[in-house]
């Protein structure tokens, strides 16, 4: 989510590229959720995405002081929790590592809380794995495929920019029907391209939907909701809270919003097939609804005012008071990314989960914030 469209060739044929053309030549067009689901993987098992030598940018790493505030968001949970000794810290796609760096050196101001603290990764790609592990080689991570995996336990899990990258599936309206839209090869073209399946389906637009309209794209990611339905049944089981962090619609409406970046510019997400990042925007909607019975739910709210609200400036100021000339200007420069209105600051929303009946009040959302009723 960074720059214009980039006027790029269509697609480039690597090896995946051919083999997931021979796919649908022997099996016909594949749902859009297939198509992320062959694509991620390559994508992240074969380069590494993250900064300014990568595709594209995440919050931590355009500063240190975004990881800092969620651990000193965690510590204030864990003591509001009454300090249990054993506790989880589980991030769900952990990119580099620098998040989880960030956040369990914060939490070294508060050496109890630090000790009862073990570190959990969800991550598939062994590429990453390798990067994660030295950069985490001091807290000894353990490595999962699922989040349910994880040993049970109280869980702090942190997820940003993840949901983003699951697999969706596309509905488009024509006349009063729903129907599918695919990924296909045109073998005049040699280019991929979308087309629709010739048989509607049945499908009512969830809750909070607007009446659909002629060609109103709806897009559902089942996978994101049942990853948060499932972190919000062991916050209920076991206790913890739980962050999700990423960019998407606080009220939910209709759109094509499946996306892809090279090089930090935004390109055709389908001309280079795992060879490029692709992503969509996140229904938040769905995801307070997938909590709602097993957790309380605080926001969705902006991702600046939560920072705000945890004191981003008040760190801001402190790295400054030791810092050269040209490092309080970046200091200061990452601030306004990360919060700004024309940045990241409302681009990105942010949901936290906590226990049910539990009175415990998350720092960054205040009580209007809480959207959940039971």
């Amino acid at each position: 989510m960074e720059e214009d469209e980039e006027e790029l060739p269509k697609v480039e044929f690597s090896a995946f590229a051919q083999a997931l053309a021979e796919r649908i030549r022997k099996n016909g067009a594949i749902t859009l959720a297939e198509y992320m689901d062959a694509c991620i993987p390559e994508y992240y098992a074969t380069r590494n995405p993250f900064g300014k030598e990568g595709d594209f940018t995440t919050s931590p790493e355009v500063s240190q002081m975004f990881g800092e505030l969620i651990g000193a968001w965690i510590a204030d949970l864990w003591f509001q929790m009454g300090s249990p000794p054993k506790a989880q810290i589980v991030e769900l796609g952990p990119g580099n590592g620098t998040l989880c760096a960030d956040l369990m050196r914060a939490l070294g101001n508060w050496p109890e809380c630090r000790a009862a603290m073990t570190v959990h990764l969800v991550e598939n790609s062994e590429g990453m794995r390798r990067k994660q592990a030295e950069v985490l080689k001091e807290y000894s991570p353990a490595w999962y495929d699922r989040f349910e995996d994880v040993p049970p336990g109280t869980v702090f899990l942190v997820a940003n920019e993840f949901i983003d990258a699951l697999p969706i599936r596309q509905y488009v309206r024509k006349g009063k029907k729903w129907f599918e839209k695919m990924v296909t090869f045109n073998e005049e073209k040699g280019e991929f391209e979308y087309v629709l399946r010739e048989e509607p389906v049945e499908l009512t637009p969830p809750k909070g939907y607007p009446k659909p309209i002629e060609r109103d794209v709806l897009e559902i990611n089942d996978l994101g909701r049942a990853v948060v339905e499932n972190v919000a049944k062991r916050i209920r089981d076991h206790g913890g809270a739980a962050l999700f962090i990423d960019y998407g619609l606080i009220k939910p409406n209709y759109g094509d919003t499946m996306q892809s970046y090279k090089r930090h510019k935004r390109v055709d997400a389908l001309r280079n097939p795992g060879g490029q990042d692709v992503t969509a925007d996140v229904d938040f909607s769905a995801l307070v609804a997938a909590a709602e019975p097993y957790a309380k739910v605080h926001g969705p709210i902006v991702q600046g005012a939560f920072l705000n609200a945890l004191g981003i400036d008040q760190r801001a100021e402190a790295i400054c008071q030791t810092a050269t000339p040209a490092q309080r200007g970046l200091t200061r420069l990452a601030v306004r990314k990360l919060t700004n209105a024309t940045d990241m600051g409302a681009k990105f929303k942010v949901l936290g989960l906590t226990m049910k009946g539990a009175d415990i009040k998350p720092a960054g959302f205040a009580d209007g914030d809480d959207v959940s009723h039971n």
